[in-house]
Parts: C-alpha cells; sequence; structure tokens
C-alpha cells in the first residue's frame, strides 16, 4: 500500500494502477508501430517516471529521445507562452514519432510540439500520449491522442508531477493539499485579472 505524503490530500492513481496502464500503453504501442521507425520523445522533465516504466514493457525497437520544455515555471498554473529550451536532437523525417509527457493540461505544449517542432520536420506521422489528461482544461485542439487516466481539474503531484519541482518522486499519483498552492493561486488570479 502506497504511503501517503503529509503534503497529499489523497491517492487519485496507486502505483499499481500506474504500472498497469503503463503496460496496457506498451501493448497499445507494440502493435501500431510494429515493423514501423518509431521515434518516442519524452517532454522533460515531468515525463521520466512514466517514461521509464513505460518502455520497460515495450518490447519493439525504438529510439529515444527528450526535449525540453516549461510551461508553469514552478508555479501553479499553466502559462500559454512556452519556450523550447532544449531542440530535439534527432532526425524524424520519415519515421513516426510519440510525443510522451507527464500531463496534459491546457494543450498549448503539445500543440506547439506536433506542429512546430515535430510536423515541420517532416515526421511521417505524430501520436501524443500522456499519464494524466484533464479535458475540462484544454483550450486548444490538437488530435487524437493517448491517455492513461483522465481526472477533473485537480493539482496533481507524484510520478513525475512536481510543486515548484518537489514531489516527483512519491510512487502514485495525488492531490496537492489545498492549503498548500492557494496563496499563490490567489496572486496568480488577481494578476490575471488586472491583465483583462
Amino acid at each position: 500500500m502506497d504511503k501517503l505524503d503529509y503534503r497529499c490530500e489523497k491517492i487519485l492513481f496507486t502505483n499499481k494502477q500506474i504500472v498497469d496502464a503503463c503496460k496496457k500503453a506498451s501493448k497499445w504501442i507494440d502493435e501500431k508501430y510494429k515493423n514501423k521507425q518509431l521515434v518516442i520523445v519524452g517532454i522533460l522533465n515531468g515525463c521520466v517516471p512514466f517514461l521509464a516504466e513505460l518502455i520497460k514493457h515495450i518490447t519493439i525497437d525504438f529510439k529515444l529521445r527528450f526535449v525540453e520544455y516549461h510551461s508553469y515555471y514552478g508555479g501553479v498554473a499553466s502559462v500559454r507562452k512556452k519556450d523550447i529550451v532544449s531542440n530535439l536532437n534527432v532526425d524524424v523525417a520519415g519515421q513516426h514519432v510519440i510525443l510522451v509527457d507527464d500531463v496534459i493540461d491546457t494543450g498549448w505544449t503539445m500543440s506547439n510540439l506536433k506542429n512546430t517542432l515535430l510536423l515541420e520536420n517532416g515526421a511521417k506521422s505524430v501520436e501524443i500520449m500522456c499519464l494524466v489528461d484533464k479535458p475540462s482544461q484544454h483550450e486548444i485542439s490538437f488530435g487524437d491522442y493517448y491517455k492513461c487516466f483522465s481526472i477533473d481539474n485537480e493539482f496533481i503531484i507524484g510520478f513525475g508531477l512536481d510543486y515548484q519541482e518537489n514531489l516527483r518522486g512519491l510512487p502514485y499519483i495525488g492531490v496537492l493539499k489545498k492549503s498548500i498552492f492557494e496563496k499563490e493561486l490567489k496572486k496568480v488570479k488577481a494578476k490575471n485579472q488586472k491583465q483583462r
């Protein structure tokens, strides 16, 4: 049984549930990309635990690459302005690509990477895979994608998901206590009101 961190309100998905979801996702990859040239691109930093567990169960050949892309900058709310701080160092022309991330929130990160970074480089196809999806928060359409879990708009931590770069190492996915981040969230909301 997963031990609850004192900063965590509750556990949404246990380690066993996550591992089982990764096995299911890897089977989907094996079937979809059999006999195809596959490049798996992990989006740092949050993807690491998810991707590490996922690739344990993939049986087909693939290339593995990473790109660093920030949308929260240690805060509590996703922002639209994104900076690619590490370019994708792989030739994807004519190859199939899967973008892997820990969470899809507004969708801007995935949309920008899919359309700008990959499709313009001549990828044969680009699929998106995430550990957790927040469909109510989507602000942009980015096509079909694979999600392991779908949730409402909760502030989640663990298994790669962080709060101010901490708590990524929890073996489960939990909900951060509101008392920890509500002061910062009020500041963000007040700032957004002034900008309108």
